[in-house]
């Protein structure tokens, strides 16, 4: 199953472990997926069933970020949870054709990103949050205050 939702996905680099790195990715994955089942037998005292796997698979997958492994070796998709913290300064998403680096979304940005985004009870994924933030102006601002300032100053210039 796992095999064949990676290719369903777009992950055939994971699923074929072309190289050291693809291999870690899929032992990762593998290892997640198992651990979130284990969980969520343990937390519903009942054994799921092969769809309700497929589902968790697929929404450990569906948050993915394109990792910059520099020039020479190109750029890789990958699922954000296999990224290291070594990583994660070389992480974007594309929003409308253009690169946004995860690295430029400050901390409260996110957070406040992911309360809206989970309030409306849409899936909380590294391109959602970049698509949102693009679209809410690319706010700078790191607390409330300066942020509620960003927003009016946003509007008035809409105006």
């Amino acid at each position: 199953m796992l095999d064949f939702v990676l290719k369903k996905k777009g992950f055939d680099d994971i699923r074929n472990k072309e190289d050291d790195t693809t291999k870690d990715d899929y032992l990762e994955i593998e290892v997640e997926w198992k651990n979130r089942i284990y969980e969520e037998q343990k937390n519903t005292g009942k054994k799921l069933n092969r769809t309700r796997k497929t589902e968790i698979l697929e929404q450990l997958l569906n948050n993915k970020v394109i990792y910059d492994r520099g020039f020479f070796q190109g750029d890789y998709e990958k699922p954000l949870f296999t990224i290291d913290d070594d990583e994660m300064k070389n992480i974007y998403v594309k929003v409308k054709g253009e690169t946004i680096w995860l690295k430029t979304i400050n901390d409260f940005q996110r957070k406040k990103i992911m309360q809206t985004l989970d309030k409306f009870n849409l899936p909380i994924t590294s391109q959602n949050i970049a698509d949102y933030w693009v679209r809410g102006g690319r706010s700078p601002a790191d607390n409330e205050i300066d942020d509620t300032l960003f927003q009016n100053k946003r509007k008035k210039s809409l105006k």
